[in-house]
Formats: structure tokens, sequence, C-alpha cells
């Protein structure tokens, strides 16, 4: 009788076994797919994806976690948020659930609650620079350009490799005027990416304000180079040569920058001082009322000013 009771028992627990891997294994699967789904970047299927993987096993913190990182990749905070807060009860000692959750609550600017979570994770995990980086991107967002920049630059100590962390640090930089610091952080991102069209906008931007029209033309012509049909970056260079009073190549700049971006107001305006400054009032005019069409009010204060011609 205890021979027969030991083999029921020994049956019925290698079956439970098998019924807990075998949910184990069909739970991983439907994880292991809506995180390739993630990866290249279709979120909604990845998310049905990790809710099978739950329903399955409503214990894995993983599924949570990435289920949350899809709805924060679809711009649904709220809900991303969520499913941090899951992961979080199933393993709390994991530092991303809370850095996740605090760049969720930094995109609905709820910092008090970010900057909790960023300790957070700073404490589990206090030499991953991305803790810092994330936290400064949210101290940037608040104008606490000072505190930024110290995060930026503890990430940049634990890896000074974090092109990011230099882009993000010269940006912050230039916000309280250090352009000269900001153009040498902006360097040595060129320098390890030199493809990278934005640091040379911002650069260009930064000689701007320091009077090197120079390297600022030079760094405005590289990002056009590298962004041929972003319309910015030739407004951008066309306000160089409007500077330095080249009309010539300034109008033809901000032509460019109107043929991609119809509705410019900012390149009709500048456009329009360029034909003022050659007399050619009948073209000045034009380009005022398109901007003012378009709901520039400095466009209807020049026409009113310059022309005495009232549009409402």
């Amino acid at each position: 009788m205890n021979s027969t009771l030991t083999v029921i028992v020994f049956i019925l627990i290698t079956v439970s076994l098998l019924f807990t891997f075998h949910n184990y294994i069909e739970a991983y699967y439907h994880y292991i797919r809506g995180n390739n789904l993630a990866k290249n970047d279709h979120h909604e299927e990845a998310i049905i994806e990790f809710s099978q993987a739950i329903k399955i096993d409503d214990k894995f913190y993983q599924a949570y976690y990435l289920k949350g990182l899809a709805y924060y990749n679809l711009e649904k905070y709220l809900v991303a948020i969520k499913y941090f807060n899951k992961a979080i009860i199933f393993f709390p000692d994991d530092y991303l659930n809370y850095l996740s959750r605090a760049n969720s609550y930094a995109k609905i600017a709820e910092f008090n609650k970010a900057m909790q979570d960023y300790q957070e994770a700073i404490r589990i995990k206090k030499d991953e620079p991305l803790n810092y980086y994330n936290r400064g991107m949210a101290y940037f967002q608040q104008s606490m350009f000072e505190l930024a920049i110290a995060d930026y630059s503890q990430a940049i100590l634990l890896r000074d490799d974090h092109l990011p962390s230099y882009y993000s640090r010269a940006l912050a930089l230039c916000e309280i005027k250090k352009y000269e610091e900001a153009i040498f952080d902006f360097d040595v991102t060129v320098e390890k990416d030199p493809n990278y069209a934005p640091t040379y906008l911002s650069r260009g931007l930064a000689f701007c304000n320091i009077g090197e029209y120079l390297n600022a033309y030079r760094d405005f012509g590289i990002a056009i180079r590298l962004m041929p049909h972003n319309p910015y970056c030739y407004f951008i260079r066309g306000t160089i040569q409007f500077e330095v009073q080249d009309y010539y190549r300034a109008i033809l700049d901000f032509n460019e920058a109107i043929k991609l971006n119809p509705d410019y107001t900012e390149a009709y305006l500048y456009r329009g001082h360029c034909f003022k400054a050659y007399g050619d009032d009948e073209n000045t005019v034009e380009d005022w009322k398109v901007a003012a069409k378009i709901g520039s009010d400095i466009a209807e204060e020049n026409l009113e000013s310059f022309y005495g011609i009232k549009l409402r």
C-alpha cells in the first residue's frame, strides 16, 4: 500500500513538473517572439506575444518589463508605468525596471517620481552610465543645466565612449553660454561619429555665438551634405550668409529651405530682408505677405512699419 502510494505521489510530482516545464517553455517561446518583434519596432505585435507569455506565467517579470518597454516606445507612458510596476513587484533588484519607469515619469513631466526612480536605479547599479545619462536628460528637461552637466560628466567618467553624454553635455553647456567647452564636446562627438549630422548643426550654432562664422558655415555645409532634405540646415546656413551680408547666397539657401518646406515662415521673413537689402521691394512685400498668411505677426509688423501695408 505504501509502495503504491509512493508511486502515485511520484507520478503526480512528475506530471506537475512536466506541466510546469511545458508552461515555462511555452511562455518563453512567446517572450522570445515578442522580443524579436520589439527589436524590429513591431511593438503592437510584440505586446500580444508578451501578453501570451504573462497569461501562461503571471510571474514572468521579464515579460512585464518588455511589455512596458513596448508601450513606452508607442508613447503610452502611463500604461508602460503599469507594467514596470509589475516587473518591480516580482523583481525589485533590477535597475532597468526603475530606470525605465523613471524615463516614463519624465516623459509625462512627473519629475519628482522620476528622480526617486533614478536614485533607486543608481543605488542598485551605481556604475551604470545610463542611470546618470537619463537622469541628466530629466534635469535638462527641467532647465537644471548644471545638474544635467554633472550627470553627463559622471556617465562619461564611467564610459568615456558614450557619445550621447558628450553631445548632451555640449547642449547643456550651450544653454549656460559656455560655448568653447561645448565645442570641445562636439569635437569629441564628431571624431567618434563623423556622420551624425545634428552635431554639426549644434556645433555650428555654438560657433555663431562666439562669432566664428567661417567655422559655422563649414559645419552647416557638412550638415547639408549629411541631411540634404532637411530644410532647417539650409535655413540656418542662410542666416549666416545674411549676418555677413552675403545676401545672394543667403537667398539661395532660403530658396532651398522653402522648396523643402513651403510653410517655412522664418525662411520667408529672412529672404524678405535679403530682398529689402537689395532694394527689391516687390519681392520683399511678397515674401512678408506669405509669412503673414502662414501666421507671422513679425511679418505683419514689418509690412506696416516699412510699407504702411495693413493686412487686417
